[in-house]
């Protein structure tokens, strides 16, 4: 008997003892492949952990080199050839081929990296949010071939090859851990009653093969602004680079500050706390509670985020502060992140009065999308989303009483103090019914 007779017998055998023991398991499988061929790499090796995991102290902790690459969360390995379209899975149903007794929880975001000697590693963030679909398969038993089915989720993932010509390019996270960075807010406005809101943190991460390249072009004074240009700059593997045209609409300058802006960056907004609400894709119409308004930015390297990232995806400090904002060009080197504080003037999703509070339900969730308009080229949209649930305030008098959480909004500019000057303007904006925009 040949050794893929061998192979296809052991295989059956594993997926009718998976399917005879966890048969009511879920179960995510997928392919490893390759970016440029499509075809199965084989002998991969998957190792996923949770995100944040365990280590991560604080929203500031960056993910360093080696971390428990031997006790990963889960590990597999990618078979030779696709079954029923996959080469690899976790879990006890369907399409599984290894690893019957460890399964993935839903809610949670998962790092995973991907190591095989003919490619350069892989490093994905991914958004697990539940098994999404049933799947079935053929299972080898004693009395023939069987049908057998279960929940499952696909996530496939392409590995680049060491050598070939090819684009290396952005993939933007938000950081799931800067949400706790949030405060509850009482504005007390020159007239009429205190207007509510949420301050909550957001930053975005390039977890990507590549740099977020983004220059301005015919921005400065003189310049004709119907010729102005905004381009996404992708560099490629060996060498060079692509350019793609993003419009005029992607940029505004800020001629006082004599740098560009990235319109419609970030998106935050309330949802309601349902499975069918803080999920990917089209929701039902009384879903969004409240929304805050895009903000634009000027994207930058503020802090590291993946050391193994930059290290194997050269994720120098590209863009620091100076003097990527004093600039037409910015940009996300790879493994670095953009941070944007709760106290910063647009970081706040603006409720209404205390009737508008009291008709929220006890728990929300706060969610944050980037590029929301999806403007730019990047490996992967569907985790540019991330979100959290919340418990809002339900005394809404010690709210307004706690120096902690009351803004003064009600004298004159000149006599608010910094904070007051970085957050008034949201509120009175709201109450104007004007657009709230970062400067």
């Amino acid at each position: 008997m040949n050794n893929a007779s061998n192979r296809a017998r052991l295989l059956c055998a594993v997926l009718w003892l998976a399917w005879c023991t966890l048969h009511l398991s879920a179960c995510t499988s997928g392919s490893v492949e390759d970016a440029l061929t499509s075809s199965p790499v084989p002998d991969a090796e998957l190792r996923l952990y949770a995100w944040p995991p365990p280590e991560s102290t604080g929203y500031s902790w960056e993910w360093p080199r080696e971390l428990r690459r031997e006790q990963p969360d889960h590990f597999t390995r990618s078979a030779r050839a696709r079954f029923n379209g996959s080469n690899f899975g976790l879990g006890g149903a369907g399409p599984c081929l290894v690893d019957p007794e460890s399964t993935l929880s839903p809610g949670q975001w998962y790092r995973v990296r991907i190591d095989h000697p003919d490619y350069r590693p892989g490093i994905f963030y991914r958004f697990h949010d539940g098994y999404n679909e049933p799947c079935s398969m053929d299972l080898c038993t004693s009395r023939g071939i069987e049908s057998a089915g279960g929940p499952c989720r696909r996530e496939d993932f392409a590995l680049w090859p060491r050598e070939g010509d090819y684009q290396l390019l952005p993939d933007i996270i938000v950081d799931v851990r800067e949400f706790e960075d949030n405060l509850w807010q009482c504005a007390i406005m020159p007239s009429g009653p205190p207007i509510f809101g949420l301050r909550v943190g957001a930053s975005t991460a390039n977890v990507g093969t590549g740099p977020l390249h983004l220059e301005g072009r015919g921005f400065g004074p003189g310049d004709d602004p119907e010729r102005a240009q905004v381009v996404q700059k992708l560099d490629r593997h060996p060498g060079g680079q692509d350019e793609v045209d993003l419009g005029q609409d992607a940029f505004e300058l800020h001629p006082g500050h004599n740098h560009i802006h990235f319109k419609d960056w970030l998106e935050l907004g309330l949802i309601q706390p349902t499975a069918a609400c803080d999920t990917p894709g089209p929701r039902p119409e009384d879903c969004a509670l409240a929304q805050g308004t895009k903000l634009s930015f000027c994207i930058m390297d503020l802090e590291p985020f993946d050391a193994e990232i930059r290290e194997h995806y050269k994720g120098h400090q590209r863009y620091p502060e100076p003097p990527t904002c004093d600039s037409v060009e910015q940009g996300l080197s790879p493994g670095w992140k953009d941070v944007y504080h709760a106290l910063l003037e647009g970081q706040v999703i603006i409720v209404g009065d205390a009737e508008a509070m009291e008709a929220l339900p006890s728990r929300v969730i706060v969610e944050a999308s980037v590029d929301p308009r999806g403007k730019l080229t990047e490996l992967n949209i569907a985790n540019n989303r991330a979100s959290k649930a919340l418990t809002r305030p339900l005394d809404l008098t010690a709210l307004c009483s706690s120096p902690l959480s009351r803004i003064d909004c009600s004298g004159p500019e000149s006599s608010f103090d910094d904070e007051e000057q970085e957050m008034c303007p949201d509120y009175l904006r709201f109450i104007d019914n004007l657009a709230v925009r970062r400067p």
